[in-house]
């Protein structure tokens, strides 16, 4: 695995493209229209990848032109695109040999089809007996595009439903729209959550320098620096103390790197099992050459950042104790009085060794603080648990066709301009690309097992995890407790020590056990409620009892999505269960994020 954190992405612009189905009118030359905007796009993206954008990528630009195809201007702006340096992605209803006679009487034309067809980089192609083909084939060129042309008559599609159906889709997914008349002379229009503007080079760069920037350029150069991902020396603090109250010193706490390799491995995995030999092959490939490696590196950089987060935590609750410790040692030190009173060279160094520890550990807690605060350990963990969750789900989705728009992102993702998980997740998407996939009977059963494996590995760490939550929930409350009546008992033993000595009972009892006694009552009083406190902090820190009651909820809500999965179930159906189980995992998320918030570690 390794250890640096997320490495810099490759800057990508998908071109989206839908047109309508007649001819342009009379003088209208939409070849050089189209090679113009082309044209345009590369230079902006060049323009911008110079001005800055290349300290946020690796190498040089890809431009995609997206497209079904089923137009005469898809094909012809497809040609242009390919000439200008683009590489074509398409999305077409049907498989690809019957595709191109069903679009075209001419052989000729059929022919212009085949051959475009024949240099997708990316095909996917809807195998099923569905009327809806072209439709779900036209939403999932917009769910991937950055920016759709859309060529008209005047701001219409013509006849043309499917044209209209993906312009509709794109202004509700808030996807810009350059309009190309081919009824007219009139120039391009740039049209963007409700504004229009005539296309130049100024207002196609305000459009994308947003959508391709990261929003936090200090997050940016926080999680994409060169340097060895930061960790505590003492991370093991936190997985040790939950093997030791879920399984005591049965085995031994699962440490070190193999850990994150091991685990971030089997929670892929568990998706093929039970698969047909061969059907697994039919988009595993895609999934993991373009998941897999970023979901299990921000896997295991999440649950290094948690246990080193989580350790920290813990650790300053010890030394939040340790400190009292040292001020008890440093006031009650009646063990090494003399009987007459007399401060001997060790009750000296015994009580300014006490004072130095409490001043030792004020100052390490203050450093737990400040490296947490440097290091962004608690909040390195929340962004790589919201990406790598992201992504676990996002296979699936692109299984089925949806792309970046169609995917809903948590919330707090959306406001406040794009945050860097925001871009990231975005970046990722983009580069993926349109799934080059043939969906059949065959990937429907292999996604539908897909799905019901997923959900079946979510209702497992669930169950576990709400398990080993509540068992450590309840002996953290059982250790709190049994200090709490040791407390109860110290304090009552210090009332009748502290009645035998106003009553002048020393005759009863010898004055040196009663000094003896009431010194050691002294200190009990203090060592038992800061070992309550302790367990009482480490409790609320690690917030056991609220995980274990999320995972009870998302254990009940993936098993109910599971019997949906199970069910007999068609494409459409299917999707939605998809979308669903997506929708659950982000809440999951969204409310994960919340509680973790409140646990950062304070001065």
């Amino acid at each position: 695995m390794n250890e640096t954190n997320v490495q810099l992405p490759t800057l990508t612009i998908n071109i989206g493209i839908t047109g309508r189905t007649g001819a342009p009118s009379a003088g209208i030359d939409i070849n050089e229209e189209l090679g113009n905007i082309f044209s345009l796009v590369g230079q902006c993206v060049t323009m911008m990848f110079a001005n800055g954008l290349n300290r946020y990528y690796a190498g040089s630009p890809h431009h995609y032109l997206l497209t079904t195809l089923a137009s005469h201007y898809d094909r012809i702006a497809s040609q242009i695109a390919l000439d200008k340096g683009f590489a074509l992605q398409c999305a077409i209803p049907s498989k690809k040999e019957r595709y191109a006679q069903s679009l075209a009487s001419d052989e000729k034309e059929r022919e212009v089809i085949s051959s475009l067809l024949s240099k997708c980089e990316r095909l996917f192609e809807l195998d099923l007996e569905d009327t809806m083909g072209s439709k779900w084939a036209g939403e999932i060129v917009v769910d991937h595009c950055d920016v759709l042309i859309a060529i008209c008559d005047g701001r219409n599609t013509g006849d043309d439903p499917g044209s209209q159906h993906m312009i509709e889709l794109a202004n509700a997914q808030n996807v810009p729209v350059l309009y190309v008349d081919a009824a007219t002379a009139k120039p391009a229009v740039l049209s963007f959550q409700g504004q229009q503007v005539p296309l130049s080079g100024d207002a196609l760069i305000g459009v994308l320098q947003p959508l391709l920037s990261p929003g936090d350029g200090a997050a940016f150069n926080d999680m994409y620096n060169k340097e060895p991902a930061p960790y505590w020396r003492y991370s093991f603090i936190d997985p040790m103390l939950k093997h030791l109250f879920t399984k005591g010193f049965q085995g031994r706490p699962a440490l070190g790197r193999s850990r994150y390799d091991i685990y971030a491995k089997q929670g892929w995995e568990e998706l093929w099992q039970g698969a047909v030999p061969g059907k697994e092959d039919l988009f595993r490939d895609y999934a993991d050459g373009g998941f897999r490696e970023k979901y299990e590196q921000l896997d295991a950089l999440s649950m290094r950042y948690a246990d080193t987060y989580k350790s920290a935590g813990i650790m300053r609750h010890i030394y939040f104790f340790l400190s009292g410790m040292g001020l008890c040692i440093g006031f009650y030190y009646g063990f090494w009085y003399n009987s007459a009173g007399e401060k001997t060279l060790t009750v000296t160094t015994i009580r300014t060794l006490g004072f130095v520890m409490q001043a030792i550990c004020i100052l390490l807690i203050r450093r737990i603080y400040k490296n947490n605060e440097a290091a962004r350990w608690h909040q390195r963990y929340i962004d790589y648990r919201i990406l790598a969750e992201m992504l676990r789900h996002s296979t699936l989705l692109t299984s089925m066709g949806i792309g970046v728009h169609g995917i809903s992102l948590p919330a707090f993702l959306k406001k406040d301009g794009v945050s860097w998980i925001n871009w990231h997740f975005r970046v990722i998407m983009r580069n993926a690309g349109i799934p080059a996939i043939t969906v059949n009977a065959l990937q429907l059963d292999t996604t539908k097992l897909l799905i019901g494996n997923l959900l079946n590995g979510q209702v497992r760490y669930h169950t576990d995890s709400e398990r080993k939550n509540n068992l450590i929930a309840r002996r953290l409350k059982s250790a709190s407790d049994l200090f709490s009546r040791l407390t109860y008992t110290a304090v009552l033993v210090r009332v009748g020590v502290y009645a035998l000595n106003v009553l002048n009972c020393a005759a009863l009892m010898n004055e040196d056990l009663l000094d003896i006694l009431v010194k050691t009552t002294n200190a009990l009083c203090l060592l038992f409620p800061a070992l309550m406190l302790l367990f009482d902090s480490i409790a609320a820190q690690g917030g056991y009892d609220m995980l274990a009651q999320r995972s009870a909820a998302m254990k009940n809500g993936a098993a109910k999505l599971k019997e949906m999965a199970d069910a007999k179930a068609d494409h459409n159906t299917l999707k939605q269960v998809i979308q669903n189980a997506a929708t659950l995992m982000i809440a999951e998320v969204s409310d994960w994020r919340l509680f973790v918030n409140t646990k950062t570690i304070k001065k």
